[in-house]
């Protein structure tokens, strides 16, 4: 009987120790390209506004761990703080020549990703990310007419901004073994959020961001 619970406990261990090969965790960082589409937008807006909107530069970093279900297929989930948004100018109303305006999101991100890698380092993923709303700051800068300028900032939680957004990502990578259990890996990917970033119908509009991300890992 002893000798029969000892192999259990052996095996459990031994199964134990198996997993936490299969078991990695990492620090990423991805800066992006972002943009946000015009499903509709309010008739008053369509020329001044449209004609100035920009991609923005935006950013996540955040960690995660991976467990390998086998050599080729795993899963990946991690914590992550991002931005999105854009960047947008009107010229000409009034006594204003220009107002640009530079507009980012912040969201607190889950993604929740399938990976598969190849023997030569290239590995694909793709997923979704919960995404929970955290705040919109503005950094504006507007130039009168006169020649004299202005510039603010502000952060505000917008009451029409939906708490949660949903993200599909898609990305392929390679990753590079600098030793036996710490790899690099470098990743261009896609992001679109599936939501409405806005609760207003006027303001229908989501998310769109192609992103690289640097990423280092650590095999347990």
């Amino acid at each position: 009987m002893k000798k029969t619970i000892l192999c259990l406990v052996a095996s459990l261990g031994l199964s134990t120790i198996g997993s936490a090969q299969n078991l990695k965790v990492g620090l990423q960082f991805t800066p992006s390209v972002s943009k946000l589409s015009f499903n509709n937008l309010p008739s008053l807006l369509e020329g001044p506004y449209r004609d100035g909107i920009s991609p923005a530069l935006t950013y996540s970093l955040g960690a995660f761990g991976e467990y390998g279900i086998t050599d080729q297929i795993g899963v990946r989930v991690g914590l992550n703080y991002m931005t999105t948004g854009e960047n947008s100018s009107i010229s000409e109303i009034l006594t204003v020549e220009e107002t640009r305006t530079r507009t980012r999101l912040h969201y607190l991100e889950i993604p929740i990703l399938g990976t598969y890698s190849l023997s030569n380092g290239v590995f694909f993923n793709a997923g979704l990310s919960p995404a929970f709303y955290l705040n919109t700051s503005y950094n504006t800068k507007t130039t009168y007419t006169n020649g004299d300028t202005d510039k603010s900032k502000s952060t505000e939680k917008g009451d029409d901004m939906n708490s949660m957004n949903l993200f599909l990502k898609l990305g392929v990578g390679y990753r590079h073994e600098l030793q036996d259990n710490i790899s690099l890996e470098l990743q261009p990917n896609f992001s679109y959020g599936l939501m409405s970033l806005s609760s207003d119908e006027d303001w229908n509009r989501k998310s769109i961001n192609y992103g690289l991300t640097m990423a280092v890992t650590y095999g347990l």
